[in-house]
């Protein structure tokens, strides 16, 4: 490239640059209707003509704690929607767009400067509200974060070995997400298995971990309750429609949440089949997969008598089968291959101490 070639790239760079600055200027005394950032109705930000500073000026919804708040109603699918907080929105304080979102950047090929729309860095909070929606969280478990596990219902020990799960799953979310993210390195073990008895906080952690890899990592995530996927498979199979309109998404979505693993009834060969095939084909494309399940692995037992039982309950399988019995051989040697494993013995049931509170 000769002198005179650079020359004129670079000044070519530098009108680009006083066109933007003086299209800012314009954009700063016009009301600016504020688009979509994801393009459909899960969207956070609706469109509005309100101005900027008309934004700004609204009451924090978040109590800025991060700049996502709820929706007061739910939506049309019947769910509700997390929102970015017009007070606390980093794009309305953006510098390098101007609060519209978009990314400009210098195409050396071409010698212009290119727009990419909702591209600057101050849209992470919105695109990740995006997400978050996607997710299709209960709604229970809307407002669960690592900052809300309870704690105050356990003795010191058990407050202790819960503190310790919930760093180890911290942990294992970053070294996992980055992997994740990057692609520079795979993940030695994409699973993580949350097992123990009812109410000792599995889901809750493993849907803060969903949530981080959502909003920290920017994955892609799905939340899916064992009894309603099993319920989906059989609406397939009774209706002759092909089981991938179930399948499909939980094979490539980045993170997949199944939640209470065993539960139901399982003794459908060909349901347990399509679980075994969708937990493999996760595992062979090292796909983010968190699992919570009652049915304990190896050589751990539940014991009736440390929870005050003098008999299990019948209509709880979970204290007589292993994982291993509840699953199958093969999808159990997947999991011992592919899982890391927090076991929550000894942590007790929150739900129990809310029922023992009520009676006395």
């Amino acid at each position: 490239m000769t002198q005179s070639t650079l020359d004129d790239l670079f000044a070519r760079m530098q009108e680009a640059t006083q066109r933007r600055e003086q299209e800012a200027e314009a954009e700063r005394g016009i009301d600016t209707p504020w688009e979509s950032a994801r393009g459909n109705q899960h969207s956070a930000i609706t469109s509005s003509s309100q101005s900027t500073a008309a934004r700004r000026s609204q009451d924090c919804r978040c109590g800025r704690s991060g700049g996502i708040h709820l929706s007061d109603s739910p939506g049309p699918d019947g769910r509700r929607l997390y929102l970015v907080c017009h007070a606390c929105n980093p794009r309305f304080a953006c510098k390098k767009c101007d609060g519209s979102g978009h990314a400009r950047r210098f195409n050396l090929a071409t010698g212009t400067e290119d727009v990419v729309p909702f591209g600057c860095v101050c849209m992470d909070l919105e695109h990740g509200v995006g997400r978050l929606n996607e997710v299709q969280l209960p709604e229970r478990y809307l407002t669960v974060d690592f900052s809300t596990l309870s704690y105050a219902h356990l003795a010191n020990e058990q407050r202790e070995k819960l503190t310790l799960l919930a760093e180890a799953a911290a942990a294992w979310c970053e070294v996992t997400g980055d992997a994740a993210r990057t692609r520079a390195i795979e993940a030695e073990k994409p699973f993580l298995t949350f097992m123990g008895p009812v109410g000792t906080g599995k889901t809750h952690l493993a849907t803060a971990v969903l949530r981080r890899f959502v909003l920290r990592h920017r994955l892609t995530g799905r939340f899916v309750d064992f009894s309603r996927f099993l319920a989906d498979l059989r609406h397939c199979y009774s209706a002759k429609l092909p089981e991938e309109e179930v399948l499909g998404p939980l094979r490539t979505v980045d993170v997949l949440l199944l939640d209470e693993l065993g539960k139901g009834r399982t003794e459908n060969e060909w349901q347990l089949e399509k679980l075994d095939d969708l937990i493999n084909s996760r595992y062979n494309a090292g796909r983010i997969t968190l699992l919570t399940t009652n049915y304990l692995h190896g050589e751990f037992r539940y014991d009736p008598a440390r929870f005050g039982m003098r008999e299990v309950p019948v209509n709880e399988s979970f204290w007589r089968q292993t994982l291993q019995e509840r699953i199958g051989a093969r999808m159990y040697d997947r999991l011992l291959e592919a899982s890391e494993f927090l076991v929550f013995l000894g942590v007790d049931s929150y739900r129990r101490r809310m029922v023992e509170a009520v009676r006395t």
